[in-house]
């Protein structure tokens, strides 16, 4: 459970910091003037920001699919392992 929150968690951030990426750039005019300015270091351009939530999203996806497949791997096992005795019984019948 906490695996998936966290995963979630992930997604949120990563979306929520696309969006503040677009809407900063595009209160900006979509510029890349201030891009590359190193005279104040503590202005992050919002396309940094919108890097930053799509680098998030496909690795917190990959995450979650992973958790996704593990989860039914594990189901597929218990339901099999449960159903072999069953089956086990009625040919011996």
């Amino acid at each position: 459970m906490s695996r998936y929150l966290l995963r979630f968690l992930l997604l949120i951030v990563a979306t929520a910091l696309i969006t503040v990426g677009l809407l900063l750039w595009q209160s900006t005019g979509f510029t890349l003037q201030r891009l590359l300015e190193l005279n104040h270091p503590w202005i992050i351009h919002p396309v940094v920001i919108l890097t930053v939530g799509l680098a998030m999203l496909p690795v917190t996806l990959w995450e979650l699919l992973l958790l996704q497949i593990a989860t039914e791997q594990r189901e597929d096992e218990n339901n099999t392992a449960t159903s072999e005795p069953n089956s086990q019984r009625h040919t011996s019948r």
